[in-house]
Parts: C-alpha cells; sequence; structure tokens
C-alpha cells in the first residue's frame, strides 16, 4: 500500500513538472511575439522621418533591383506645338421647301450648279468640292381635326468646301469671299468653318509636339531620381499617347438675300501629344 503511494505521488510530481514545461514554452513564444510587434513598430516610426534614400540605406523598405539595375521609374510627358492655320473647311447647306418635290429639287440643283461655278471662278479647285449629304425629307400639315397630310418636301444638300492658302494673312479674307460667293449663290446655313492645317504641316507640327512631350517626361524622370537620390539609366519603353487638336471654329446662318463679305481673324491652330516611358535605374 505504502509503494503505491509512493509511486503515485512520483506520477503526479511528474505530471506537474509537464504542465510547467508546457506553460512556460508559450510564454516564451507569447513574449516573442510581443517584442517582435514593439521592434516592427518602432522601425514604422522610424521610417516615417525618413527619406527614401535612408529607407533603401537601412533595408526597411523593398529595394526593387535597384541595386542591379532593374528599378525602373515610370513617368508620362506632355507637349504642345503650335502654328497660324494655312487652310479653312466649310460646311455650307443649300436648303430648298417646295409643295412639289420635283421643282424643290430641281431649285436645289439649280442653286448648286451655281454655287460650284462660282466657286471655280473664285479659285477653288473641283476636287475640293463635295457633297457631304443629300436629304429630301416630307414637311406634314395637321389641319384641326383631320390626320396629317403632306404639305411639300424639304431638300437639302449639303456641301464641304476646302481651301489652303500660302499666306495666313490671306486666310480670313479667303473664308469671308467663299462664304460671301455660296450666299450670293443661295446658300442659306453655313454650318461649320475650322481653321486647320494641311497634311503635311500638321504632320510637322504633331512631330514637334512630341519633342517636346519626349523632353518633358525625361525632365520628369530626372527630377524624380535626383529626388531619391540614384541615377537614372535607359529607357526601358517607351508608347506613344493620342494628338488632340484645338481648331477654331464657328458657325453662321444667313437668309439667302444677304449681301455682305464676312472677315475672319483665325487663332493658332494647337496640337497636343503625350508619351509614357519608363527609364531603368543605376
Amino acid at each position: 500500500m505504502d509503494r503505491m503511494t509512493g509511486n503515485n505521488s512520483r506520477v503526479g510530481g511528474k505530471y506537474r513538472e509537464g504542465v510547467l514545461i508546457v506553460f512556460a514554452f508559450f510564454g516564451i513564444i507569447f513574449m516573442g511575439l510581443i517584442l517582435i510587434d514593439i521592434f516592427i513598430e518602432e522601425n514604422k516610426m522610424n521610417s516615417d522621418r525618413m527619406s527614401p534614400p535612408e529607407m533603401f540605406e537601412r533595408g526597411m523598405i523593398d529595394k526593387r533591383g535597384f541595386e542591379n539595375n532593374n528599378g525602373i521609374i515610370s513617368v508620362q510627358g506632355n507637349g504642345k506645338a503650335s502654328s497660324e492655320p494655312n487652310t479653312v473647311l466649310i460646311s455650307l447647306e443649300i436648303i430648298v421647301e417646295g409643295e412639289d418635290l420635283d421643282d424643290a429639287s430641281s431649285e436645289s440643283s439649280k442653286i448648286y450648279r451655281s454655287l460650284t461655278s462660282s466657286l471655280k471662278r473664285i479659285g477653288i479647285e473641283e476636287e475640293n468640292i463635295e457633297t457631304n449629304y443629300y436629304n429630301v425629307n416630307p414637311m406634314y400639315a395637321y389641319p384641326e381635326n383631320e390626320s396629317p397630310r403632306i404639305d411639300g418636301y424639304r431638300v437639302v444638300h449639303a456641301i464641304n468646301v476646302k481651301s489652303t492658302v500660302k499666306n495666313y494673312d490671306e486666310l480670313g479674307k479667303e473664308s469671308g469671299k467663299i462664304v460671301d460667293t455660296a450666299i450670293r449663290a443661295g446658300v442659306i446655313s453655313v454650318g461649320n468653318i475650322q481653321f486647320v492645317l494641311d497634311e503635311e504641316s500638321e504632320e510637322k507640327l504633331q512631330e514637334e509636339a512630341l519633342r517636346d512631350a519626349i523632353q518633358n517626361a525625361k525632365r520628369k524622370g530626372e527630377y524624380m531620381a535626383n529626388e531619391l537620390d540614384i541615377k537614372l539609366g535607359e529607357v526601358k519603353s517607351v508608347s506613344e499617347g493620342a494628338y488632340t487638336t484645338n481648331p477654331d471654329m464657328m458657325s453662321l446662318r444667313f437668309a439667302a438675300e444677304a449681301d455682305f463679305a464676312p472677315s475672319f481673324s483665325p487663332k493658332d491652330y494647337e496640337v497636343t501629344a503625350s508619351v509614357s516611358v519608363i527609364f531603368m535605374t543605376k
């Protein structure tokens, strides 16, 4: 009996020792986690007071390959260029209304022939006179207590006219001369007047705007690298953005019997360009 009591005591003692070891083990882990959390918080507070280069040196943020030429700086460059326009685009509308469709169509054709011959006399080439659209729509009357009925027809013939001049000073006068000629020929509406560049001149202006955008991207990249105390390397990739323009536009509407020659003073034609550039770093 005494031997059994002694054995039980030894077993109980070993059990208590095992429990104490387990508690000690988890206590050490718990304290370790607390210390790690404190260390992280201290580093975070210190990093808020450090510049990016100091953080790189102390290894507190990912260097992302800056030491082995794998780092990058990505920028977008914007540029613009402007020039005096040398081309005018004018949209005209011949509008004829009449009770008889044949009569209205015939009158529209008569005005169109007069318009084209008059434009040619002032130097507009035939290839620069083109039809944009031709619409014929019925006009309805709505008598009281009766069903709607066709009361006539409306014929609309839209024409685009283009003219390019050698000197900017001539552009305003040329535009006014075209409008005056159209009105005298019977045109009712001058939809839009745009002052632009011919294709070759616009292409050169786009190149100038693109060159400005590239220089802008380079300046941004150099500035960012300087602020981060790193060196700018070679270009990894570059992509061209869309071009935008701001042609000077206006619209006019005249009575057919108007008798005057308007004059215009076009604004500069501007093109903007953008590029996205990725630089390697050293």
